[in-house]
């Protein structure tokens, strides 16, 4: 198991790039009519092995970004694969644009990215 650990300073530029995907998926899924419980954001030192965690089948809905992922030019697409894992359950699927279970060289465009998000919730509704 990975072990993140959380900042306790200097996070708060880096939480607020977070949340503005966190508050985009929000809309999405309510144009569904689907409403988002509310997540807690934590920002993390880098791991060697993985660049964000969630919790799933639990009752505290918790996403760990590190730094790591927030250099990279993808973390709409980070933060919408834990948003899948922690409100919806989702497992890995390989070769899906937002649930493969690594990061992939390939870059998917932000309609790529909200069309397979929207697939995922409607499962779920």
């Amino acid at each position: 198991m990975t072990k993140l650990i959380n900042k306790k300073s200097n996070f708060y530029s880096q939480k607020k790039e977070v949340m503005k995907y966190v508050y985009e998926a929000k809309n999405i899924a309510s144009k569904y009519g689907i409403n988002h419980d509310r997540i807690e954001i934590k920002i993390t030192n880098n791991s060697s092995d993985c660049i964000a965690l969630a919790t799933m089948n639990s009752n505290r809905k918790t996403i760990w970004i590190t730094e790591q992922a927030i250099i990279y030019n993808d973390l709409r697409q980070t933060v919408f694969h834990e948003i899948l894992h922690t409100l919806y359950n989702i497992e890995h699927v390989n070769g899906c644009p937002i649930m493969h279970p690594t990061r992939t060289k390939n870059k998917y465009s932000n309609k790529e990215i909200t069309s397979v998000f929207i697939k995922y919730i409607l499962l779920n509704k």
